[in-house]
C-alpha cells in the first residue's frame, strides 16, 4: 500500500468535509489548526524513529483528529475514530492500523490516557500549543468557540482558573516534546498566576485557607 498517495487523499476528504460542512463557530478546532497538528504531529513523529506503518497511523490521527466537530460537537473524538474508521476501511487499510488510529484519537479525550507510544504523539500534537509564545491567542480562541456553541457568555475569571488548573495537571509524554516545550509551558503558567494571583490557588489550598479562617474566626468568638 502505498501510504504517501493515501496520505494525500486523506488531507483531500477532510479539506473538501470542511468546506462542504463549513462551521464559523470552529474558530479553534477547524482546518487550519488540524494543518498546524498535522505539521507538529510530523516534526514530534521524525524525532521518534517510526517505521512506515507507524508514521502513517499518527498522521493519519492527526489529520482526523478535529473533523469530528463539523459533525457533532458532543462527541468529537469519537465521531472523528469513527469517520476515520470508515474511511480507512473503504481504502483497504489493515484492521489492526485502523484500531491503533482511532486509539491515538480517542487518547485525546477529556480524561483519558495514551497508553501507547503512538498515542503520546498525537497527545502531545493536540496539546503542543501549551507550551508554545501563541499560548494566550489559542486559548482565548477556545473560550470563544465554546461560547459560540453554549450561547453562554463564560466568566473570563472562571477560564482562566479552569486554565490553570489544566496547565497544572497536564503533561507531555514525548521526550521531543519534554524538552522543548515544558520551561515554556511553565512561562505560561506563571503568567497567569501572576496576572491572577487568587486564581493560582489550588483546590487543596483554597481549603486550608479556608479551614484557616474559620480556626481564626473561632478563635475571636471564645476570646
Amino acid at each position: 500500500m502505498n501510504y504517501e498517495i493515501l496520505l494525500r487523499e486523506i488531507e483531500a476528504f477532510i479539506a473538501k468535509y470542511v468546506r462542504k460542512h463549513d462551521n464559523p463557530k470552529l474558530l479553534y478546532h477547524n482546518l487550519f489548526h488540524t494543518q498546524n497538528v498535522v505539521a507538529v504531529t510530523k516534526q514530534i513523529a521524525k524525532h521518534s524513529s517510526l517505521n512506515e506503518d507507524e508514521f502513517f497511523i499518527v498522521m493519519s490521527a492527526a489529520w482526523f483528529l478535529y473533523v469530528g466537530y463539523y459533525k457533532d460537537k458532543t462527541a468529537p473524538a469519537e465521531t472523528s475514530a469513527d469517520m476515520a474508521s470508515e474511511f480507512l476501511t473503504n481504502s483497504g487499510v489493515a484492521n489492526e492500523a485502523i484500531e491503533s488510529v482511532k486509539r491515538c484519537i480517542l487518547s485525546t479525550m477529556v480524561n483519558a490516557m495514551p497508553d501507547t507510544p503512538l498515542a503520546n504523539i498525537i497527545c502531545d500534537a493536540d496539546s503542543f500549543y501549551l507550551g508554545t509564545e501563541n499560548f494566550s491567542d489559542y486559548n482565548k480562541l477556545k473560550r470563544k468557540e465554546e461560547e459560540l456553541f453554549s450561547n453562554i457568555s463564560i466568566d473570563k475569571n472562571e477560564w482562566k482558573r479552569n486554565t490553570i488548573l489544566m496547565l497544572e495537571h497536564h503533561q507531555y509524554y514525548t521526550e521531543y516534546c519534554k524538552s522543548r516545550l515544558d520551561a515554556i509551558k511553565q512561562e505560561n503558567l506563571e503568567k497567569l498566576k501572576k496576572k491572577n494571583p487568587i486564581l493560582s490557588l489550588t483546590e487543596n489550598s483554597i481549603g486550608s485557607l479556608l479551614e484557616e479562617t474559620v480556626v481564626k474566626n473561632d478563635s475571636i468568638e471564645k476570646e
